[in-house]
């Protein structure tokens, strides 16, 4: 049973949610480079997504990423995954604050523990002790935002079906395999929220993980739009505290990475529509 945990201001809840899930590149809504070409593999409760047979992100059986002990992406093993995210930073020496460099790209250490900040752009990031001279910064981050409010969700498949014809010259039709999978999504939202959906659907292919009414698992796949954005207003003005995305803080200590309600503070949670979309797996 997947239970996601969420916190709110009563508390940690655990629900067992009908949900979509989409991870983006943490400064964006669009799916990460590094992961639209990615294998995707279930491995026990878990689900890993590789580049050849390293993990580039693993998320647990309740649809979080796996972090480590110090709050950083994890691989299935535990440990801390380099690839496709990190990048070698190298000491400046003759400076009065110490500096490190890579390419055009230069960071100081942050007063938070942990955390380096990127001159020119003030984006904080992670970094760890590589050598005496050098640091290894998580240049990569993957956010995880997990979309609730969820009115409708049908999941249905294309049957590919084979035939022949017997020696009685009557053809027989018989199933070969479950073919693409088909979701008819609407939910609803408030005006912020209706916002980011619309910038996450407006791309060609999409990252999806999602639970249906009818599955014991999280599933996922690559899908594409094969209908418009709709979109229905019910109520423009009231504040219904329905914005249906949730994201997941990765705190330094995985058993305290939560998800939370999104707020930004800069659009406004008024209203309430309803947000319909229908996909078709690539």
């Amino acid at each position: 049973m997947i239970q996601i945990d969420t916190m709110t201001d009563e508390g940690i809840i655990s629900v067992d949610h009908c949900y979509l899930r989409v991870v983006t590149d943490g400064d964006s809504w669009a799916t990460h480079p590094n992961l639209q070409q990615a294998t995707i593999e279930r491995i026990g409760t878990q689900i890993a997504l590789k580049k050849g047979t390293d993990d580039l992100v693993v998320f647990t059986e309740d649809a979080q990423i796996k972090l480590n002990g110090d709050g950083l992406p994890a691989n299935r093993d535990g440990y801390a995954i380099w690839v496709e995210c990190t990048a070698i930073y190298t000491k400046i020496i003759d400076e009065e604050i110490t500096r490190y460099q890579n390419g055009d790209s230069i960071v100081t250490k942050s007063s938070r523990e942990g955390y380096c900040v990127e001159q020119g752009t003030n984006k904080e990031l992670r970094w760890a002790e590589n050598d005496d001279n050098s640091i290894r910064v998580w240049i990569t981050k993957y956010q995880n935002y997990l979309i609730r409010n969820i009115l409708q969700m049908n999941v249905t498949f294309s049957e590919i079906v084979d035939t022949y014809e017997n020696e009685s010259g009557h053809t027989i039709t018989y199933p070969v395999r479950l073919g693409k999978r088909r979701i008819d999504i609407k939910m609803e939202a408030d005006l912020q929220g209706l916002e980011i959906l619309m910038e996450m659907f407006k791309q060609p292919e999409l990252l999806l993980f999602y639970k249906s009414p009818s599955d014991s698992c999280e599933q996922y796949g690559y899908f594409r739009k094969t209908s418009d954005l709709q979109i229905t207003t019910i109520a423009r003005n009231p504040r219904f505290d329905n914005n249906p995305l949730l994201y997941q803080w990765q705190n330094k200590s995985p058993e305290l990475s939560h998800f939370y309600p999104l707020d930004d503070g800069l659009q406004p949670h008024t209203g309430a529509y309803e947000f319909s979309v229908s996909l078709e797996e690539v």
